[in-house]
C-alpha cells in the first residue's frame, strides 16, 4: 500500500539521523514538524505484537499445549524476528506461572509446546506470550487467551458449586458431587478445601453428596478456591472460581471528541457492564432535573450503544438504566461547557466528513490543524482555519485498523481527539481451503491444499500456520483471531469482549457500527502522543535479546563488599564445548552474552584477576520475569461445556494408538528389594567408604576450570 511504502522510504531516509533532533526547544516545534516527529518515535521506540494460535480451546492434564506465535511489527505488522526468544507461560486462576517455555524463531516461526503435569488442578488458565523487548510497554500488551484444563476424572465426576453472598462480605457455599454420566451423587472418602489466606477445612459430605461451609469474601480480588477429594483411590483437583454478584452495573458516559458542548447536539456513548466485567445490555431514559424524559434509548452490543442530546452549560441531566433483570441504576451526565470543542464524523460510502462542534453561541478564533495516524504511521496533517466548517476526508487514505484523529493548536496542544476504524478492502486476503477427496476412512492420508490471494486473484506469498482438531470433540474457539487481535484488541488498552463478533460478515452495516461505537468507548494508547507533541517521545524500554545470557557482580576486598574492576569472568560448557569470557566495568557488573544453549545445560561461571589469580565473590543474578497483569474474564458456552466432558470421557476411555496419550491413574508402587550391580561396572569395585570433600579442601587446590578439579581427586574415572 501507499502509506506503508511511503514509512519504508522514510526509514531507509531517517536510519542514518542521530536521535538528537528532539533535544530543540520546544518552542521550535510547529505543526510542520509533526511527520518528523511521528517517524522519529517509530525509530526511537518501534514496537512489537504478538498473536499465537494453538491447537486447541480445552486440555486435559498431562497433554501438551502446541502453539505457533505470530510476531510482527507493531506498525506494519510485517513479520518480525529481530527478538531472538518468544515467551510463553502458563498461569492459574491464583495468578502463579505454573509453567514458562522459551523458544527461538526457527525458519522465520516461533513454534513450541508447553507441557501440563499429569496433576495439574482443573480450572481456567490464561496463556500468556511476550518478548524481553515487549515488556518495556507492559503486561497490558502482552497477548492473553484462556483456556480449559481439566483432570482426567472430569469426565466422569463433576463438582457442582452455588454461592451465596450474605452480609458483611461472607460467602456460603453449597459443593454437590454427581455422577456426570446420570446425575447421581457419590461420597468422595476425603475432602479439603483451601479458603481465604490459604486455609485448609477438612470437609465431609451429608447422605445427598453436599457440602455446606462459608468464607468470608473480598471485594478488592475475585477469589478463588481450591478443592481436593479423593474417591476410589483416585484423587482429583481443581480451582473454583468464586462468582462476584451479578446484581450490580455501572454504566459509563463518553461525549463523542472528549468534550461536551453546551447547546449543541452531542453523540453521547455509553458502555455498561456488569460485576464480572462483561457488557450488560441495558435500556435507559435520559431525563432533566424535573424529570422530563427527554429521549429513551438502547445497547446495540455487548453493552454499549450512543444517544444524541443537547443541553445547557451547567444543567444537570440524569439518565436512568435498567439490565435485563429489572435492576434500575441513576446515573448522572457529564456537564455541558460553553467554551469546549470536540471532533464529529459523519461516514460516508466513498468519504468521511470531519466537523468540529462547538457552541452556536461560541466564536473560534484561532486556528487549529487535524493530524491522523494510524499504530503510530503518521498518515497526514490538515490546517484547519477558524473559518473552516468542514474537513472530508477519502477513505482510501486509511489503511485497516484503528484510525486516530487528533485535533490540535498551533502551541502542538490536543484539544479534542476521535478514533476510527476503517477496513480496506484493497487488503482484503480471500483464504481456500480443499481437501483431496470429499471423505476418509480411519486413519487414512489427508492432503490439504491452502492457496492466499488478494482482491484480484493474485497469488500471495505469507507464512502459515494450521492447527487441526476434532470439532466432535473439542469445538473451536471462534472468540479471536489473528484479524481481531492485531488490528484490534492489540491496539487498545483494556479488555474487549468477544472481539472477533466486531467483524462477521453477516451484517456488514451492524459491523461498522459496533465497531464505531467500540471506538468511541476504548483509548488509543500505544504512544503518549500529547508528550510526543511537546518534543518529548518515549524511548525503548526492555531490551532486545538477540541471544543467551548470564549477568552478575564481582567483588573483592577484605570483607568481599567492594566492587571488582577488571576480573575476567568466564563461562564453561564442556558439554557443548562452549567457552565465553567478558571483563567487569568498574562496579563489578559483568554481562556474558552472544551465546546459545539448550534448556536445562549445565555451565560454570567463575572469576579471576587479570594476572589469572582466582579470587572476588562472584554473584549470578537471578532471571527476572515480568510480574502478572490482569487476568480477564473466561467465558465458555454452554455448547462447548458439553462437547469438553465427552472429550474428557473419551480421553480415559479409549486408548489413541498413534501418538496419542492417556493418564492411567496407578496405586502408589513400593519398592522392597534392592538394586543388583552389574557385574564388572565401576560401583561394583567402588569403596563403601566415599570420601568427602569439603570446600576447603577445593580452595586448597585452587584449579583454573572444572577439568583440573576433578583430575585432583583419584575417585573420579575420567
Amino acid at each position: 500500500m501507499k502509506h506503508l511504502r511511503k514509512i519504508i522510504l522514510f526509514y531507509v531516509a531517517f536510519v542514518g539521523w542521530p536521535f538528537s533532533l528532539f533535544s530543540e526547544s520546544k518552542n521550535q516545534l510547529s505543526v510542520d514538524s509533526l511527520e518528523s516527529l511521528f517517524y522519529q518515535q517509530w525509530l526511537l521506540f518501534p514496537q512489537e505484537k504478538i498473536y499465537a494460535q494453538i491447537d486447541k480451546p480445552s486440555y486435559i492434564a498431562g497433554e501438551d499445549i502446541w502453539f505457533r506465535a505470530h510476531l510482527v511489527e507493531a506498525q506494519t505488522h510485517r513479520p518480525d524476528t529481530t527478538s531472538r526468544y518468544v515467551y510463553a507461560e502458563l498461569i492459574n486462576p491464583l495468578k502463579n506461572v505454573v509453567q514458562r517455555v522459551k523458544v527461538r524463531q526457527e525458519d522465520q516461526a516461533y513454534h513450541g509446546y508447553i507441557p501440563t503435569a499429569e496433576d495439574l488442578p482443573e480450572g481456567d488458565y490464561c496463556l500468556r506470550f511476550y518478548t524481553r523487548y515487549m515488556e518495556g510497554i507492559g503486561d497490558d500488551y502482552f497477548f492473553k487467551r484462556n483456556i480449559r484444563i481439566g483432570a482426567p476424572l472430569s469426565g466422569f465426576y463433576r463438582v457442582e458449586a452455588s454461592f451465596d453472598h450474605g452480609s458483611q462480605m461472607n460467602v456460603g457455599l453449597e459443593l454437590r458431587f454427581t455422577e456426570v454420566y446420570d446425575g447421581s451423587f457419590f461420597l468422595p472418602e476425603k475432602i479439603r478445601l483451601t479458603v481465604e489466606k490459604g486455609k485448609v477445612r477438612n470437609l465431609k459430605t451429608d447422605p445427598q453428596g453436599k457440602v455446606q461451609t462459608s468464607f468470608k469474601y473480598s471485594p478488592k480480588d475475585t477469589p478463588v478456591l481450591y478443592l481436593e477429594y479423593e474417591y476410589k483411590g483416585k484423587m482429583h483437583a481443581q480451582y473454583i472460581p468464586v462468582p462476584v454478584p451479578d446484581d450490580d452495573f455501572e454504566v459509563s458516559f463518553f461525549p463523542e471528541g472528549g468534550a461536551f458542548p453546551a447547546h449543541a447536539l452531542t453523540k453521547i456513548a455509553f458502555k455498561s457492564v456488569n460485576s464480572q466485567g462483561l457488557g450488560e445490555d441495558i435500556e435507559g431514559e435520559l431525563m432533566n432535573r424535573n424529570g422530563d424524559v427527554l429521549q429513551r434509548f438502547s445497547s446495540q452490543h455487548l453493552g454499549m450503544g450512543y444517544f444524541w442530546c443537547m443541553s445547557a452549560p451547567g444543567e444537570s441531566l440524569s439518565v436512568v438504566c435498567r439490565n435485563g433483570k429489572g435492576q434500575e441504576k441513576t446515573f448522572s451526565l457529564p456537564v455541558a461547557e460553553m467554551d469546549a470543542l470536540s471532533l464529529q464524523l459523519n461516514p460516508g460510502r466513498e468519504n468521511i466528513h470531519v466537523l468540529i462542534n462547538h457552541s452556536p453561541e461560541w466564536t473560534r478564533a484561532e486556528d487549529l490543524y487535524l493530524a491522523i495516524h494510524s499504530r503510530g504511521n503518521y498518515l497526514a496533517t490538515i490546517p484547519w482555519p477558524a473559518d473552516r466548517k468542514m474537513v472530508v476526508l477519502p477513505q482510501e487514505l486509511f489503511p485497516s485498523g484503528v484510525i486516530h484523529l487528533l485535533l490540535v493548536n498551533e502551541k502542538m496542544e490536543p484539544v479534542s481527539e476521535r478514533l476510527l476504524f476503517h477496513i480496506d478492502p484493497e487488503e482484503r486476503v480471500d483464504l481456500a481451503f480443499s481437501t483431496d477427496r470429499p471423505s476418509y476412512g480411519k486413519r487414512d492420508q489427508v492432503e490439504v491444499s491452502v492457496s492466499l490471494k488478494d482482491k484480484e486473484r493474485n497469488p500471495l506469498t505469507g507464512n502459515v500456520s494450521v492447527s487441526v482438531t476434532d470439532d466432535n470433540d473439542i469445538l473451536p474457539d471462534r472468540s479471536m483471531n489473528i484479524y481481531s487481535s492485531l488490528l484490534l484488541t492489540s491496539e487498545l488498552k483494556g479488555y474487549i469482549e468477544d472481539p472477533a463478533s466486531y467483524f462477521s460478515k453477516d451484517s456488514p452495516r451492524e459491523q461498522i457500527e459496533n465497531l464505531d461505537v467500540l471506538m468511541l468507548t476504548q483509548g488509543w494508547r500505544r504512544y503518549r502522543i500529547d508528550r510526543l507533541l511537546q518534543g518529548e517521545p518515549e524511548e525503548a524500554r526492555g531490551f532486545m535479546e538477540g541471544s543467551s545470557f548470564v549477568t552478575g557482580t564481582v567483588k573483592d576486598g577484605l570483607q568481599l563488599n567492594r566492587p571488582a574492576a577488571g576480573y575476567i569472568v568466564s563461562l564453561h560448557c564442556f558439554q557443548y564445548g562452549l567457552f565465553e569470557e567478558t571483563e567487569t566495568d568498574e562496579k563489578g557488573v559483568f554481562r556474558l552474552e552472544n551465546f546459545e544453549l539448550p534448556d536445562s545445560v549445565q555451565c560454570v561461571v567463575q572469576s579471576k584477576t587479570k594476572k589469572g589469580k582466582k579470587g572476588g565473590l562472584l554473584t549470578i543474578d537471578d532471571e527476572v520475569f515480568p510480574a502478572v497483569g490482569d487476568i480477564y474474564p473466561f467465558i465458555m458456552k454452554e455448547e462447548h461445556k458439553v462437547s469438553l466432558e465427552s472429550y474428557f470421557r473419551k480421553a480415559d476411555d479409549l486408548f489413541i494408538q498413534s501418538n496419542g496419550m492417556r493418564v492411567i491413574h496407578l496405586k502408589d508402587v513400593i519398592v522392597t528389594g534392592k538394586k543388583k550391580r552389574k557385574s564388572g561396572s565401576v560401583s561394583e569395585y567402588a569403596s563403601e567408604n566415599i570420601p568427602v570433600y569439603t570446600t576447603k579442601d577445593i580452595e586448597k587446590r585452587s584449579p583454573v576450570n572444572i577439568y583440573e578439579l576433578l583430575n585432583g581427586f583419584p575417585e573420579v574415572v575420567a
